[in-house]
Parts: structure tokens; sequence; C-alpha cells
């Protein structure tokens, strides 16, 4: 699967997922995790990538587009799961804060 990481890559999703959870204590971490792994095979795709570590060498600008349609998608995903609405603009503002550490 083009979407298994490395460790840092699995940290990662496990931190958004766990902000998710905090947020909707209903949601399954478990399937949290699935919707980020989705939204991550998702921005592969548009972003014409074949693997998520062959962005580990692109400028910073790049990751940046890369993991914005990654949180896009995920919570696209995580609204078909039962994100509700109200929900998905502060989960939005969270997971970006934390996405945001990971670029360094």
């Amino acid at each position: 699967m083009r979407v298994a990481g490395m460790r840092r890559q699995e940290e990662k999703i496990e931190s958004l997922a766990n902000i998710v959870v905090e947020l909707r204590p209903e949601m399954e971490k478990l399937s949290v995790k699935g919707a980020f792994r989705l939204g991550l095979n998702d921005a592969l795709k548009e972003c014409d990538y074949s693997a998520w570590k062959d962005l580990a060498e692109r400028p910073r600008s790049e990751r940046e587009h890369f993991s914005g349609r990654l949180l896009e998608n995920a919570l696209h995903h995580l609204q078909k799961m039962g994100l509700p609405d109200e929900l998905v603009n502060p989960a939005r503002e969270r997971l970006q804060q934390a996405n945001a550490v990971f670029l360094n």
C-alpha cells in the first residue's frame, strides 16, 4: 500500500487522529486514522506523487500544499464518517496548527 509510511508519517497520522477524537470522542480512532490514510491517498493522486516519502526532499511550499490537500481530503472523509459540520472548521484549525509542527 502506498500510504503506509515511515515512523514520522505514522506519528503524524496518530497525532492528527488524536485531535479529531478529542473533538468528537464518539468516533473510533482506528477509523479516524483510516480517514487520514484515505485523504493521504487522495492527495498523492492529486499532487502526482507515488509515495508520501517523495515529499521529503521537496521545498516547503510543495510540502505545505500537499499537507493542505491531505487535510482537506481527510476532513471530507471524516464528514462522511460522521464528523458534524459544526466541528469541521474547529478541526481544520487545530489540524493545521498540528500539521505545521511536522513541516519543520
